[in-house]
């Protein structure tokens, strides 16, 4: 699947990715993504179901938190591009507050904002974490 910059501002700015949102129900996620490729059932903690590069974390079947993780993903590709310094320019056009964490080379660089959290890797978009 081919992941554009809009599928990635619907993910950053509505918690929505093709279809997925927080406070989803479990099995509205099997309806749009398929059976997961690994599932860890609700025992005293929440419910994961791992795809290829994404985790969708429930509670009492509704979605609470999503990853994304382009670099460990055979089956979502980006599209474009998206660099730190481009999210920057429009969390800032947006008035949205947040928090930048840089590390060093070959670590990912962070913004975190709105419950997400967004890293980098060599400029480049490459995670995402929503609750």
């Amino acid at each position: 699947m081919i992941v554009t910059k809009e599928d990635i501002m619907n993910l950053i700015f509505h918690k929505c990715f093709y279809g997925v949102a927080i406070g989803e129900t479990k099995s509205k996620v099997v309806s749009l993504f398929g059976e997961p490729i690994h599932f860890e059932p609700q025992r005293k903690n929440r419910e994961i179901l791992l795809y290829d590069g994404i985790n969708i974390y429930l509670y009492n079947s509704l979605v609470m938190e999503v990853s994304i993780d382009f670099s460990k993903s055979s089956s979502f590709k980006l599209k474009d591009n998206i660099s730190i310094h481009s999210l920057i320019n429009i969390l800032d056009d947006q008035c949205i507050e947040y928090k930048i964490e840089l590390n060093e080379e070959e670590e990912y660089d962070f913004i975190s904002f709105n419950s997400i959290q967004v890293g980098f890797l060599d400029n480049k978009l490459s995670y995402i974490w929503l609750s």
